[in-house]
């Protein structure tokens, strides 16, 4: 396995295990989806679909008038922990499936190509 690969899984890793456990801040975000970059350069793989979206990152209302309707946001913008960690998941997944061995692939019910 490439070092370059294996450093960007690592950091990968460590972004999920390291999340807060509450709010999450836009730059975790954006330092997953620079992974993503990375990973899609060194792997060839394309991997637009795990990628953040811009209208996933977004303030928060921090208070609301029930008579007029008018909501104050913070001035940062926030992630969704549940929706980071699904999209973190599915690469790891995704490249789980991909570096193992034919014969594993097999045995899960995959129809592997061989050449």
């Amino acid at each position: 396995m490439n070092k370059v690969f294996a450093q960007l899984l690592s950091r990968l890793t460590a972004l999920k295990g390291n999340l807060p456990k509450s709010t999450v801040d836009r730059k975790y975000a954006d330092e997953f989806n620079s992974i993503i970059t990375e990973l899609e350069t060194i792997s060839s793989e394309t991997l637009t679909d795990f990628k953040i979206s811009a209208s996933e990152i977004r303030p928060r209302i921090v208070s609301s008038n029930y008579i007029t309707g008018e909501k104050s946001y913070s001035p940062e913008s926030y992630c969704d922990r549940n929706f980071l960690l699904m999209k973190i998941d599915g690469v790891l997944g995704y490249f789980t499936l991909l570096l193992q061995p034919v014969e594993i692939k097999d045995q899960m019910g995959f129809n592997v190509e061989r050449k």
